[in-house]
């Protein structure tokens, strides 16, 4: 008759059971490992540059200069397309948030045949003007330009970048422009949104 007696089972049980209880344990750490590595990340990646890496004016909300509209559209499916004064794919955001500054607007232009994302324009509020500013300063330096117009004595700050950004804060009108390297051909639609004199700078 086979033997039933689980006394040498029993015995065994014992230089068994404490591995057992160190691998849940194991686990733990290395998932906490992990989550404390993911939280670290995720703070690294919130506090990236508004307006790209490098003392350039390389991107504008994540939108690199060059990038497609259809890519643009992708990033941003909410975002309304639009035709500019002079005839420009341009896509609109609304009520854009970032860390400082609250956009009521802003629109990406883009070249045609390819050209990609070459014109930004950007409408704030009065409130965000020394935040938007102090976000430049710090990304440009301080500005190469200030124009002041006789008609109400505004000052518009420029920055001339070397790559041939140029980027026009008027605190008057709360509006950031910023052309792209090849954008200058996209300069008509500024003058032509600023001339209607409207609040958001419609098309």
């Amino acid at each position: 008759m086979p033997n039933l007696n689980v006394s040498n089972h029993q015995g065994i049980l014992p230089g068994i059971w404490p591995g057992i209880w160190i691998i849940p344990r194991i686990i733990a750490t290395c998932a906490l490992v992990a989550a404390l590595s993911l939280m670290t990340t995720g703070c690294s990646s919130q506090q990236g540059n508004l307006f790209g890496a490098g003392p350039h004016m390389g991107s504008f909300l994540g939108v690199s200069f060059g990038d497609l509209r259809s890519d643009v559209m992708m990033k941003f499916p909410t975002a309304r397309p639009e035709t500019s004064p002079y005839g420009a794919e341009t896509i609109r955001l609304t009520n854009v948030r970032t860390s400082s500054v609250m956009y009521r607007y802003v629109l990406f232009e883009f070249l045609w045949r390819g050209g990609g994302m070459q014109l930004v324009i950007a409408g704030f509020e009065p409130i965000y003007a020394n935040a938007l500013l102090g976000d430049l300063q710090a990304q440009l330096g301080g500005p190469n330009q200030v124009a002041a117009a006789a008609s109400d004595r505004r000052a518009e700050l420029r920055w001339l970048l070397d790559n041939g950004t140029q980027v026009t804060f008027d605190r008057a009108e709360g509006v950031l422009v910023i052309v792209g390297p090849r954008g200058k051909v996209l300069e008509d639609d500024v003058a032509a949104r600023r001339a209607r004199r409207a609040s958001d700078l419609p098309s």
